[in-house]
């Protein structure tokens, strides 16, 4: 059974976009949460990591009550 043209390049660009997802995931969520992970064993404390919002809530009620 040979593979034609079409599936063999339906693969490939399948799998480059499962592979890029894979990156940003890892470059938006992951890294931020171990490296969050190994600061707070370290003794840091801070806010959580949030996603695209982060401190901005907090920032504005500071501003608000100033």
């Amino acid at each position: 059974m040979e593979a034609s043209a079409a599936s063999v390049t339906v693969s490939v660009a399948i799998a480059a976009v499962l592979r890029w997802i894979w990156r940003t995931l890892n470059w938006v969520w992951f890294k931020p949460k171990m490296l969050e992970s190994y600061l707070r064993r370290q003794g840091l404390v801070g806010t959580p990591y949030t996603l695209l919002v982060g401190d901005v809530g907090n920032d504005v009620v500071s501003f608000l009550q100033s």
